[in-house]
């Protein structure tokens, strides 16, 4: 009897490592799309109306020198925006500040990345050695459920103010970021796994899942969302 409970026991286990392996995957697979879409729907139609502008400028040279010199600045001005938007999808995608000084610091620079970028919208408040029980992969699952969950509130929910806190009580460290925009149809968007929301959804999802964490989503279409993730910590 003893037996088959012990190899019952094994293969039980043995179910278990392909399941977590498995999300891993599904992690770098969805990441990798939703990388492509924002790339897609960012830094490469700037550097097509880069193009377009340098165009539009070389063309009015000879003609018209003020309205090519009009163009020029409107093409510098489109040239520094691409260059933060892309230090800002590097960022995001690795951020050194995460390796180097911990989660604290890393969604601090987060929130002045967009902040410069697309104006003060982000504000954080960290509760003190909040981050200090966390290991490495739930810092940067945590990370990464953030930058999501920002960029789907500016985005999509066309939020003015996102708020994102980060805390530790008892066994467990929680992140929230709380926003004031208009909300979206979370049965909708968490079946549409070919948007760039619903991808994001998915991954943090999968994240949570990775860390044996509870995440709970609060929205309603007109209304701002509530994104909250709790970890178990040792």
């Amino acid at each position: 009897m003893k037996k088959k409970t012990a190899l019952k026991r094994r293969k039980i286990s043995k179910v278990a490592k392909p399941s977590k392996h498995k999300d891993n995957e599904l992690v770098g697979k969805l990441s990798l799309r939703q990388l492509a879409r924002r790339l897609h729907d960012g830094p490469i139609q700037a550097v097509a109306a880069l193009a377009m502008q340098a165009d539009i400028a070389n063309r009015l040279l000879k003609r018209d020198p003020t309205a090519a010199a009009a163009e020029l600045t409107k093409l510098e001005e489109l040239a520094r925006r691409t260059t933060r938007e892309l230090r800002h999808l590097q960022f995001t995608l690795r951020p050194q500040s995460l390796e180097s000084a911990g989660l604290a610091v890393a969604l601090g620079d987060l929130a002045a990345h967009d902040n410069e970028l697309y104006g003060d919208a982000v504000n954080i408040e960290i509760e003190q050695g909040a981050d200090a029980r966390l290991n490495d992969p739930q810092k940067e699952y945590l990370f990464h459920i953030a930058a999501d969950a920002i960029s789907n509130a500016r985005k999509y929910g066309l939020a003015t103010k996102i708020e994102v806190g980060l805390r530790q009580l008892s066994n467990e460290t929680t992140l929230e970021i709380r926003d004031n925009g208009i909300g979206f149809d979370l049965k909708k968007e968490g079946n549409n796994n070919d948007g760039d929301l619903g991808l994001g959804l998915d991954l943090m999802k999968l994240r949570t899942r990775l860390m044996g964490g509870r995440l709970k989503i609060e929205t309603q279409t007109g209304l701002g969302t509530v994104v909250r993730v709790s970890v178990p910590v040792k």
